[in-house]
């Protein structure tokens, strides 16, 4: 009986190294829904096979610094409900009766003329109260003053949701200012976001440490509907890649980071990509923590998370290959009303430990997140 039991143990193990693992049918999908696009042309290879090519030994710096700024929470009052026009009715100048029942609370909404779904077509967007809008317009320069001048960062990071901008777009002065900002101090500036009335999208700018480079718009991808959050999504989706500093950072917004159709192509990207960074304006930070910590692990790279301000401990987050990563500052700004969080990395280790944390990656993870098939042994 035991000799049985060892021959077919045998022959079941040989059948299954024997085995091909069928495809995953969901990674090549996900990488039609939101593909990886490269901003600026100063960069190794972007494409999402991985084939980028590695930093040149002499242009690795030793060390990279990191500095989430995390500005206070916006309020359930905070939220503005606005509308997309539905058929030529609502669009007529003489006629509003559409928009003014959908953005007068209590109304009872009428059936939509063309009979399209009116309730398809509200949004709710938030921006901080006309006081709020003011004060961080006051603080947010003095802020990144604050920051540059006690930790000199490579890079800086404002949570979403974080731009002092009105409902209706942000100042063009204060972009001028960090514009020059991010090329006095040769540092990428990610801005956070804000909801756009005039786009109905939620929209974020990075900054480039390159003068010829200005800035460019990011969008998140998805909407946090269950918290309050209705926003367009952008019909085209593409998460964005930006190359400064010798290094390919990728920009998404908050709840991107957990949706699979967004983060399998960055994945995918593998040695092509540094970092991950994420602006974030949620509650859930221990579950975006875990996606972080698998997303660093699988790329294998770095993934960081800049929060609204909950405090010590919970405004930022940063992972090097599945491992957190100790904050070197976690404190009060003193210029502002805000929290700061920096982080240290050592990149010359990161980049000699990127292809060794490669080949210890879970052969599970790699078929859910990358490979297409994996052979089970």
């Amino acid at each position: 009986m035991d000799r049985a039991r060892v021959r077919i143990t045998a022959e079941l193990d040989k059948n299954l190294v024997q085995r091909v693992r069928t495809p995953n049918p969901f990674a090549p999908v996900a990488k039609r829904i939101s593909a990886p696009i490269l901003h600026w042309s100063n960069a190794r290879s972007g494409k999402d096979s991985g084939a980028a090519t590695e930093n040149p030994p002499s242009t690795i710096r030793s060390m990279i610094r990191l500095a989430f700024i995390s500005f206070g929470k916006l309020k359930g009052t905070d939220g503005h409900p606005d509308f997309i026009a539905l058929c030529e009715a609502c669009t007529k100048g003489g006629s509003k009766q559409c928009r003014n029942e959908v953005l007068t609370q209590g109304s009872r909404l009428r059936e939509c003329q063309a009979g399209l779904d009116i309730q398809a077509c509200t949004r709710m967007l938030y921006s901080g109260s006309a006081s709020d809008t003011r004060r961080r317009r006051a603080q947010g320069p003095a802020a990144l003053n604050e920051v540059f001048a006690c930790c000199d960062p490579d890079i800086v990071m404002v949570n979403e949701l974080g731009i002092p901008a009105t409902i209706h777009g942000p100042g063009k002065q204060l972009f001028r200012w960090v514009s020059d900002l991010a090329i006095q101090h040769e540092a990428l500036i990610i801005a956070g976001s804000f909801h756009d009335a005039r786009t109905k999208y939620n929209t974020g700018y990075v900054f480039s440490p390159n003068a010829s480079q200005g800035w460019a718009a990011f969008h998140k991808q998805v909407s946090a509907q269950d918290i309050g959050e209705v926003i367009s999504v952008p019909g085209t989706r593409h998460s964005m890649i930006v190359s400064a500093l010798d290094l390919h950072v990728a920009v998404i917004t908050c709840l991107d980071l957990l949706d699979y159709s967004t983060i399998v192509p960055l994945i995918s990207m593998r040695l092509g990509l540094d970092f991950i960074l994420v602006p974030s304006h949620s509650e859930y930070m221990d579950t975006l923590d875990r996606a972080a910590m698998l997303a660093s692990a699988v790329l294998p790279g770095v993934v960081g998370i800049a929060n609204y301000d909950h405090g010590a401990g919970k405004s930022g987050s940063l992972f090097v290959f599945g491992e957190r990563c100790a904050a070197v500052k976690d404190q009060p700004l003193t210029q502002a009303a805000g929290w700061l969080t920096t982080y240290e990395v050592p990149w010359a280790s990161v980049v000699a430990g990127k292809k060794k944390a490669l080949s210890a990656v879970s052969k599970e993870l790699e078929w859910l997140l990358v490979a297409p098939a994996i052979e089970r042994a």
